[in-house]
């Protein structure tokens, strides 16, 4: 072979590989993009928690005179039950229900850092043809 063919051909491969490098470089630099928008999302994500609203059947007409499918913004009251930590949720100062036993930890966790609470009211039909009223609740924090 003859040697100006040799040196085309390390040139080309050379040139071949700086290509390649910077290729994946690139395409580095696109995923972390990526990863850092995805990043950003898990950040908002972690900044707010749904928690369950218990007691709802206890509370079916304040449910009902609601506006199914509007947020409204809750209010909290801590009180104690069978000698346990309890939590009211309550719109327009009544109650609604309360935070669920196994959400407690969650909120105790984040009160002092709530910065909104948001309540879905939402309704569904049961077997026997009777709405029921329940909602749902999330907390934002800092």
């Amino acid at each position: 072979m003859p040697d100006a063919l040799k040196g085309f051909l390390v040139v080309a491969i050379i040139v071949a590989i700086i290509i390649i490098i910077r290729f994946r470089k690139k395409k580095k630099a696109k995923t972390t993009s990526a990863d850092v928008a995805e990043s950003n999302e898990e950040t908002y994500n972690a900044k707010r928690r749904n928690l369950k609203v218990k007691g709802v059947s206890y509370h079916q007409d304040t449910l009902k005179a609601l506006k199914q499918e509007a947020i409204y913004e809750p209010t909290f009251e801590k009180y104690e039950y069978n000698g346990e930590p309890a939590v009211k949720v309550l719109v327009n100062g009544a109650e609604v229900g309360n935070i669920a036993k196994e959400d407690l930890e969650t909120y105790f966790k984040y009160e002092d850092r709530i910065t909104k609470a948001q309540l879905k009211p939402s309704s569904f039909k049961s077997d026997e043809g009777e709405t029921i009223y329940n909602c749902f609740l999330k907390i934002f924090y800092e």
